[in-house]
């Protein structure tokens, strides 16, 4: 039975997210979880020329410097159903 490599791809990312969220600390995941949802189009539109996010507009969102692993999933959450 061959499973398409996209499966293999999707199942990899998941496991690796969930190893994240394993190892965040309880005041990474209260920051997380209290952040603001914000559409995609939001966040793409902030980003700097040199394709990053400054500081300023992350601390608007209420994210610290440097940002914890998983700000963009928690700022989006629940527009893919997730969360």
């Amino acid at each position: 039975m061959n499973i398409p490599e996209s499966r293999y791809i999707a199942a990899a990312i998941a496991v690796r997210q969930q190893d994240k969220a394993a190892r965040r600390t309880p005041e990474q995941a209260a920051i997380l979880a209290g952040l603001p949802r914000v559409s995609a189009e939001e966040i793409e539109a902030a980003r700097s020329p040199r394709g990053g996010w400054t500081k300023a507009t992350l601390a608007a969102w209420g994210i610290p410097w440097p940002p914890p692993a998983g700000w963009r999933q928690a700022l989006l959450r629940g527009e893919d159903g997730s969360q």
